[in-house]
């Protein structure tokens, strides 16, 4: 990683940490004024600099393909080794918009990210933050709804923290794509560009990956009210509040072990 990476990667830690203190205090307006320009700052940095500058930073960003523990990563500790779909949306919307993909380690909640060093801390550093933030939240959703039930005599709905979590990764993964696409459209036809050299290079690699297509786990919804309540978490989640410093997972795992690329 370049000086001008770490640079940047510090600006965006403390705009992110500014966003989180705001949103302790109760001031959620201020919280997403920073998370929007911490946001902001981490794609537009790839539209500011030269030409020279540009293939500078590429050459010398090292491509990092390692392993990656959802499930540690989140502190989730149910499920044992089944995929699950909220995580793996997080996930996914996170390396499309950040320039990385991802394979799936079947039968684990292990992935394999690919990515520019720079680009992949800032997938795994959001991923932390946004699934232990939704985590957190689908708790408090599901004595909500228990709460609920139990005082209007009804039946608590089918899996509730479950359509929540679901709701609010649906959500994530739409403000991440409109977030990306109107930063493209401003940029016009140079950010096209620009973006897709930032891209060229784990295109090229995983050209020479061996890999299946992995179908999306599975995730049917019982409870819409939860899922709205979820994706309305979501709209309001700020993207970049509460970063921390999370390191990537080694890979302990065998060459031999088979791949599959992500199914969102």
């Amino acid at each position: 990683m370049t000086d001008e990476q770490g640079t940047v990667l510090e600006r965006c830690r403390k705009l992110l940490a500014h966003a989180e203190s705001a949103k302790a205090m109760g001031s959620t307006e201020e919280a997403e004024t920073f998370a929007a320009k911490g946001s902001e700052l981490l794609l537009r940095h790839k539209l500011e600099m030269s030409d020279v500058e540009m293939e500078a930073e590429l050459s010398a960003d090292v491509l990092v393909d390692d392993y990656f523990d959802v499930a540690k990563a989140s502190e989730l500790r149910e499920g044992g080794g089944r995929r699950v779909k909220w995580l793996e949306t997080i996930l996914s919307s996170l390396c499309k918009t950040h320039f990385c993909e991802f394979l799936v380690i079947p039968g684990s909640k292990m992935y394999r990210i690919i990515g520019h060093e720079s680009d992949r801390a800032i997938v795994v550093y959001m991923f932390t933050m946004l699934a232990r933030s939704a985590d957190q939240l689908g708790h408090l959703y599901y004595f909500a709804a228990r709460k609920a039930a139990i005082k209007n005599g009804t039946a608590l709905p089918a899996n509730p923290k479950k359509a929540f979590l679901l709701g609010f990764a649906a959500a994530i993964y739409r403000r991440l794509k409109d977030q990306r696409t109107s930063i493209e459209k401003k940029g016009g036809q140079f950010a096209l560009v620009r973006f897709a050299m930032a891209q060229q290079a784990v295109t090229t690699y995983m050209g020479t990956v061996k890999h299946g297509k992995a179908p999306s786990p599975s995730g049917s919804v019982k409870d819409i009210g939860g899922y709205e309540a979820g994706k309305k978490a979501g709209m309001a989640q700020s993207l970049h509040q509460g970063l921390k410093d999370a390191g990537p997972v080694k890979g302990t795992l065998g060459k031999g072990t088979q791949l599959l690329g992500g199914g969102k």
